[in-house]
């Protein structure tokens, strides 16, 4: 995963043996406190065995900005620290993969 634009992660990801399987890429945005921020899902449906592929995963700006107290310190110029939670999973919900990274943000984004 690397930091896109503004409030984006770009994913890299590699699917073995799930042709034609949907497998979910499933997103949280955490602040420090664990508090949700903004959640998504993404469906990747494998066209050959090994499937390697990217997906933007892409949150408007105005979901920090706005926040009482994060948008407030963009606004001082403090840097905020985020988690970008994913998860893949099959379609029943198993889970196949997780990982949680730490982006640093600071305005103008």
């Amino acid at each position: 995963m690397s930091r896109g634009k503004g409030l984006s992660a770009r994913v890299r990801h590699e699917l073995r043996d799930r042709q034609g399987i949907t497998t979910i890429l499933h997103y949280l945005l955490l602040d420090a406190s664990d508090t949700q921020l903004a959640e998504g899902s993404v469906e990747i449906t494998p066209d050959a065995d090994v499937h390697v592929g990217r997906t933007l995963l892409e949150v408007p700006m105005k979901t920090v900005q706005e926040h009482r107290v994060w948008g407030v310190m963009l606004e001082i110029g403090e840097v905020v620290v985020l988690r970008w939670r994913l998860e893949l999973r099959d379609a029943s919900g198993t889970m196949l993969a997780r990982k949680t990274i730490a982006c640093e943000y600071r305005a103008p984004f």
